[in-house]
Formats: C-alpha cells, sequence, structure tokens
C-alpha cells in the first residue's frame, strides 16, 4: 500500500486480528487444545476417559527394543489386570478400520495373527525355519506345529487362556539373547539371517504353539490393497514425518494408508491442531492458481483433500 502523493510505503497498522493481543490468544488456544485434547476426561495420573473407554499411559523403559519387548508388556499387562480378558498390540502405524466388535470376534478364534506384506508364507524346509528349530530346542522346546505361515507382528491378539504363546515367546528371545543375539536393534537389511526382528521370533513361537490361532492373509492389513481391517503404513518416512505438501508439489500422491492414518490423526489427541485445516486456507489464498501453472494449487487441494478422505 502507498501513501497518496509519495513514493514510501505506508506502515501497516496491525488490526484487531493481527495485534499481539491477539495473535498470543490464538497461540494459548492452540496450546490447549494440544494439552487438552477434545473429548477426553481426566480419569487420575496419566489416565483418560473417552466415550466410555479409559485410557492408560506407563513408561515403558526396557534394555531391549521396545519391538523385542512386546509379549514381555502384554504378559504384564494380563498379570497386573486381571479383569482383563483379552489384549491386542499395535504399531504405531496401525489404524484400526474394522468395528471393535470384529476384533472381539476375530481374538475369540485363537491368536489373531496377520500375514506379512514380503513373506506372507516360509516354507517347511527353509534355512529360516531350520535355524529357528536349533533355537527351539535350545530353550528347551519342542516343534509341534510344521506349518508355513509367516506373521506381521506389527499386531496381534491374544485372550488370557492363550497365554501360553506369549511365555513360549519369551522364552525363545531369552534364548536368543542368550546365544549373544542383539534385540537392541532390528537388522532389516541382513535379510539372510534367520533372525532380524521380533517377527522371526514370533514365527518360530508359532512352530511351538499347538493352541488356535486365528491366522488372517494379507488384506488383514492392507497389504493386497484391500483395506477393511487394519491399515498398516509400513513405507518410508512413516506418515508422521512425510511432507505431504512437498510431495504433492512433485505429483506424487500419499499411500492409502498414510491418508488412513492422517484422518484419524487430528482427534481425539490432537498431534497439530487444525494443521491441515489451516494448510487448506493458505492454499486456498494463495497465489497457486494465478500463476501460469495453475495446476499445482489444484492438485494440492485434491491431494490434501485425499489426504483426509474428503470427496467433492
Amino acid at each position: 500500500m502507498r501513501a497518496s502523493g509519495s513514493g514510501r510505503r505506508r506502515r501497516r497498522v496491525p488490526g484487531p486480528r493481527n495485534s499481539a493481543r491477539d495473535r498470543r490468544a490464538r497461540r494459548a488456544a492452540r496450546r490447549r487444545a494440544f494439552q487438552s485434547p477434545g473429548g477426553l476426561e481426566s480419569a487420575g495420573h496419566d489416565s483418560f476417559r473417552l466415550d466410555g473407554c479409559e485410557i492408560r499411559f506407563f513408561k515403558c523403559d526396557p534394555n531391549r527394543h521396545l519391538g523385542y519387548h512386546k509379549p514381555f508388556v502384554a504378559r504384564e499387562l494380563l498379570a497386573t489386570n486381571p479383569d482383563t480378558s483379552a489384549l491386542f498390540y499395535e504399531d504405531p502405524d496401525i489404524t484400526f478400520i474394522a468395528p471393535w466388535k470384529f476384533f472381539e470376534e476375530w481374538v475369540s478364534c485363537g491368536v489373531a495373527l496377520c500375514a506379512d506384506s514380503n513373506f506372507p508364507r516360509v516354507s517347511l524346509n527353509h534355512p529360516w525355519r531350520c535355524k529357528w528349530a536349533e533355537l527351539i530346542a535350545a530353550a528347551g522346546l519342542e516343534v509341534t506345529n510344521r506349518l508355513e505361515d509367516y506373521p506381521n507382528s506389527g499386531s496381534f491378539g491374544i485372550r488370557r487362556q492363550d497365554g501360553a504363546f506369549l511365555d513360549r515367546w519369551i522364552d525363545l528371545t531369552e534364548a536368543f539373547e542368550r546365544q549373544g543375539g542383539n534385540t537392541r536393534t532390528f537388522l532389516l537389511s541382513e535379510r539372510t539371517e534367520s533372525i532380524t526382528g521380533d517377527q522371526d521370533l514370533m514365527a518360530a513361537t508359532m512352530m511351538t504353539y499347538s493352541g488356535p490361532v486365528s491366522f488372517l492373509g494379507q488384506e488383514a492389513m492392507g497389504f493386497n490393497g484391500h483395506y477393511f481391517i487394519l491399515s498398516h503404513a509400513i513405507e518410508s518416512p512413516k506418515p508422521w514425518n512425510k511432507k505431504f505438501l512437498l510431495q504433492a508439489l512433485k505429483g506424487s500422491r500419499p499411500s492409502v494408508a498414510s491418508g488412513f492414518f492422517v484422518r484419524n490423526a487430528d482427534s481425539p489427541i490432537r498431534t497439530s491442531p487444525s494443521r491441515w485445516e489451516h494448510v487448506r486456507r493458505r492454499i486456498d489464498r494463495s497465489r497457486l492458481r494465478k500463476t501460469r501453472r495453475p495446476h499445482y494449487g489444484t492438485s494440492v487441494t485434491r491431494y490434501l483433500t485425499l489426504i483426509r478422505g474428503v470427496s467433492h
């Protein structure tokens, strides 16, 4: 804005929406939205209630990688919560899609497991299984179940009466550690090795467990393109580290799993209050559509629409 009769720019006077007081108020509102997410009610120290459910947070600081520590935590939770009949574990990049009733019915059929994306089947005489059999013997267990199913350890459900599965999983993990196995990090790049992560130990556990197991195929996590039970964002970087706008400008669309994650990451615990609406408003006000290449603005808007699952 130029002053009349002058070549100098006039200093912009802060209006009601741009005053320092208003900016402080908006920042305070954003902090409150982050610290006290809507819908959550405090239920004591590190506990909250939401829609009739109780959410508890507790610190877990083991000497091993948290991935290898899954069966230890699951057994501890069943031991310290005697009224719990079953539990599900999910990696942070997994989103629930099916109604909760389905998961209750699923785990009632046995230990609830899902097929892996890369290796849904590992043959009976695969070199990995031969090594797993040696570890099973070292742990004082026996191979009682010959199968080719290979699970993804990002998700599992277990009833209290099937706790023997957890016990054997723990026995194999401790036997692996006694043999000098590294449980502090994952060695996913060393795939010629028989054990590169916790799901190899889970697969070995299945070889020792003769109880009921409900094993779903690649449809369980959407690995075959069908998303109706769980959505597992196995890509890298993970959805919480992706630069979606930058990818959109480069013409790269998000994965379906990323879309499910972002759509459900906005509440009830809002990781970034009003983030996507704020980005959308900025795009609408930008000059991208007025440039010589207006399709950039359209591309970004459609990209955000896909992320949030909104159809026009």
